[in-house]
């Protein structure tokens, strides 16, 4: 699909700018990341959708992306059904990562929390797309006890690109925040 190979290179695009050392990321210019905003913001919301209509799920309300958020969250997804994906997702996941991640946030459109009840569906939806390698032994034997239903933080540690982070942010969004989200630039 002519969709996943523009999603797969904006992600491609994120990722060298991860690769890049600190001292030439701060060299890249403020038009070339908020292209960049700009694009991922299409190519997620297009996928969103997409994969909602595949996967049935009907209730979204609205989707956006949002400027680095003040905290670890990749995404959210209200009471409302309103889905936000963080800009920082694109950073330090492979196209997989990304797609898992919508899916997750799909999933809470049916269960707003974290029970077994999620997990259940959110790897059914992952099989049917065909995310799932044959080695999957399934979230929920991983990553759900009684005592703590969430475990799984993601593939990458956030505080090891947190200063890459910072870099983009100060360039693309505004210095204050507004709601926990930085507005970007326009």
């Amino acid at each position: 699909m002519e969709n996943d190979q523009l999603l797969e290179a904006v992600i491609s695009k994120a990722e060298k700018l991860m690769k890049m050392p600190k001292q030439k990321l701060v060299e890249v210019s403020e038009d070339t990341l908020l292209e960049l905003f700009h694009d991922a913001e299409t190519q997620i919301i297009q996928k969103t959708y997409e994969l909602a209509d595949i996967l049935g799920f009907d209730k979204i309300k609205s989707v956006r992306l949002v400027c680095f958020r003040k905290y670890n969250r990749l995404g959210t997804c209200d009471r409302f059904c309103n889905i936000e994906i963080d800009f920082k997702t694109l950073f330090g996941h492979d196209y997989n990562g990304v797609i898992s991640m919508i899916i997750h946030e799909l999933c809470h459109t049916e269960h707003h929390n974290h029970s077994k009840e999620f997990w259940t569906l959110f790897e059914q939806s992952c099989r049917k797309i065909g995310i799932l390698s044959s080695e999957y032994d399934g979230w929920t034997k991983r990553t759900t006890t009684d005592d703590n239903p969430f475990m799984y933080i993601g593939p990458w540690n956030f505080h090891h690109h947190q200063q890459k982070y910072k870099i983009i942010r100060e360039k693309i969004c505004w210095p204050h925040s507004f709601g926990g989200v930085y507005p970007i630039r326009k």
